[in-house]
């Protein structure tokens, strides 16, 4: 059993979970639940303590645990994790939470016919598993199941273990530099008996794009000391807006590549729509094409969509300053919907703005930002109609309009004029004007009836 504050930090641990979680009991108290957890050990074992979206509104939640499996569980059984809070004010609860076979709870797995409510939990169970799999790799900008991610992610893997000169190319808007802050994490070395080899890798960023040379031999100053120093030491220097930079700067990168060799590893961040295209100077490309971790955009994994939301959300409520839980079918529907051009970038501005807005723990598609929530694919007869001529449509109809108003006057322009609210001698000018020149007539002004007056 354990139990939560109303800020979602664990107050009591028995020892049951400590030895379910493989894990001290007494380390996870204070320590705060999320299913996304982070990078300390303790944070994704309390990763598998987090309640479920809609505690407090429905009375006892069951799901199913999503922990490391009892050895001695019997067979056939599901094995739950039961939670019950008691909320103190909107957003806020106190918790308690145990785990059983699923012969225990009668509910399950009936208790709600929500399949909004379903769906997020077998999110954050997706969320949890993928977290287990990939402890050292897992961040939300890069949460998901598509085969497209899957083999980024395993790109991100081998460019760690290798330690090598790396490319990442990325969509606009996809924070590549946080990227390259994991590869930088997963290949660096934990420790070192060497007193002049550092626990943590140094790593510079440098922005090509507002690099000349003098600005860089400042930048990265610090770190070619480093590198200079005794111990053979090791660094990275990021190297953002490859397709940006200017060819000198980049000459100079690879000068200090053929000067300290694997000492230094570099990684290139190139926007894909330049991928092709970018002026990058022979010697450093051939450096660069060995490692290439190559990021899907969301647009081409829509089906990812919904788990990286909920990634980013629960990040969020990680930091106590939102109430919200979980996106609704509706809310999720336009997320998928959604192009997304800004890609992780601005899929993250809509998650905070949304739970910005929302006072409730479900948000809504009403909660999204308007271009989201408004948002709607383009129709295949929208496709098939092509571009329109405005002026011309416009001359058609006010033609087939006058065309009829006289007709029905019998030819009497000062009756027409009436029948269309406006002056005779704006009718005359009308007419006039279209007898001139009117590509879209389908009658000449000659079949206009005279006028009787």
């Amino acid at each position: 059993m354990w139990v939560l504050d109303e800020d979602d930090r664990i107050a009591l641990a028995t020892d049951a979970v400590g030895d379910r979680l493989r894990c001290d009991s007494d380390e996870l108290i204070g320590v705060r639940v999320t299913s996304v957890g982070n990078d300390d050990p303790l944070s994704r074992c309390a990763a598998h303590l987090t309640p479920p979206p809609g505690r407090g509104d429905t009375g006892l939640l069951i799901v199913p645990w999503s922990g490391p499996e009892c050895p001695n569980a019997a067979h056939g059984l599901v094995e739950c994790a039961a939670f019950l809070s008691w909320p103190t004010e909107p957003g806020r609860s106190l918790t308690i939470g145990w785990i059983g076979p699923s012969d225990r709870f009668p509910q399950y797995p009936s208790q709600t016919h929500d399949p909004s409510w379903q769906a997020s939990i077998e999110l954050q169970r997706h969320l949890r598993i993928w977290m287990d799999e990939d402890r050292r790799i897992h961040d939300p900008i890069i949460a998901g199941d598509s085969d497209a991610i899957r083999r980024m992610r395993r790109q991100l893997e081998i460019a760690g273990r290798i330690r090598d000169d790396t490319l990442i190319t990325a969509p606009a808007g996809f924070p590549s530099e946080r990227l390259a802050q994991r590869l930088h994490q997963l290949s660096t070395p934990a420790g070192s008996n060497d007193a002049n080899q550092p626990a943590i890798e140094p790593m510079e960023t440098i922005d090509g794009g507002l690099m000349d040379l003098e600005l860089l031999e400042a930048v990265a100053a610090p770190l070619i000391s480093h590198l200079t120093g005794e111990g053979r030491p090791i660094a990275t220097v990021v190297l953002r807006g490859l397709e940006e930079t200017p060819p000198d700067v980049q000459q100079r990168v690879d000068q200090w590549k053929d000067l300290f060799g694997q000492r230094l590893r570099l990684i290139a961040i190139l926007d894909r729509r330049h991928k092709g295209s970018a002026d990058v100077i022979e010697p450093l490309m051939q450096r660069l094409c060995g490692l290439v971790i190559d990021v899907p955009s969301l647009a081409d994994r829509p089906d990812d969509v919904p788990m990286v939301a909920t990634a980013l959300l629960e990040s969020r409520r990680s930091g106590g300053n939102i109430i919200a839980e979980r996106f609704n079918r509706d809310g999720q529907d336009a997320l998928v919907r959604y192009p997304w051009p800004g890609d992780i970038g601005e899929l993250d501005d809509a998650v905070r703005f949304a739970a910005g807005i929302g006072s409730q723990t479900v948000l809504t598609r009403e909660h999204l930002p308007l271009a989201v929530r408004s948002y709607r694919p383009p129709s295949a007869e929208a496709d098939a109609m092509g571009d329109i001529d405005l002026d011309a449509t416009l001359h058609q109809i006010e033609r087939r309009l006058i065309e009829e108003a006289v007709a029905a006057a019998d030819g009497n322009r000062s009756e027409a004029a009436r029948r269309l609210g406006i002056s005779r001698a704006r009718l005359l000018r009308r007419l006039e004007s279209q007898s001139d020149g009117d590509t879209g007539a389908t009658k000449s002004d000659d079949d206009l009836s005279t006028p009787s007056e």
